[in-house]
């Protein structure tokens, strides 16, 4: 089989997420996707929300006959590192191929990353465009890498590579917005500040147009129902 892995906080699941996954099984013709909530992740500390409310969300969005929700990086007592995640799930699927994906943004300073230029080691690395953030702008030994590693997208040329024992780092053509958590989550506070925790908040969205356009409405609904972001 060839899996995708998609991991993140998903502090709030979102629209962009979902797209995400779909254009990557779909443009690789991936047969799975892993979704990988993240207990602690070592470079966040905006995880307050549990990790079992974030895999409820998740489990809303997203259809189960085609992606699973992994609880692989569950413990929030200790830190996890992608690389380790990585030599796990190659030990769970020793007769597969990994396709982890990540964002631009993040590939700019894969070297900062525990081992992160090692990643091609354990997997391929597919990335998606994100707005404001290119090629030029990766710190110098991400080009280095790139030299060696690098396969731009190119559907014949991707076909038949496709089975090779070399992993890639497989740049695909789309690009996404990067859609903000942060602010999904400050909407939300702000609702429960103006109107109470009772409140409806889908009487309001027009107010909150991050929420109104980047959460599907089971989360928002799950939010509400668990009173989720009251605080930040």
């Amino acid at each position: 089989m060839r899996i995708g892995i998609l991991g993140g906080s998903f502090n709030p699941v979102h629209n962009e997420h979902v797209a995400i996954a779909k254009y990557v099984k779909d443009e690789l013709r991936l047969d799975k996707i892993l979704i990988l909530p993240n207990g602690l992740p070592p470079h966040k500390n905006t995880c307050q929300i549990s990790f079992d409310d974030r895999v409820r969300m998740l489990q809303a969005v997203f259809d189960n006959s085609i992606f699973e929700i992994s609880e692989l990086e569950k413990d929030e007592s200790v830190k996890h590192y992608s690389f380790n995640t990585l030599t796990m799930l190659n030990e769970i699927y020793p007769h597969d191929k990994l396709y982890f994906c990540m964002g631009m943004d993040s590939l700019n300073y894969l070297d900062k990353w525990f081992k992160g230029l090692e990643l091609i080691k354990l997997t391929n690395l597919v990335v998606v465009g994100r707005d404001g953030y290119s090629l030029d702008d990766n710190n110098a030994p991400v080009n280095d890498f790139l030299q060696e590693n690098q396969l731009s997208y190119l559907q014949s040329d991707f076909q038949e590579r496709i089975f090779d024992t070399k992993n890639y780092c497989i740049l695909l053509k789309k690009c996404f917005k990067g859609v903000s958590s942060s602010k999904i989550r400050t909407e939300f506070f702000n609702f429960y500040q103006k109107y109470g925790l009772d409140a409806n908040i889908f009487e309001h969205l027009n107010e909150f147009k991050y929420v109104r356009d980047y959460l599907d409405p089971k989360v928002i609904a799950y939010i509400q129902s668990k009173k989720l972001y009251n605080t930040i």
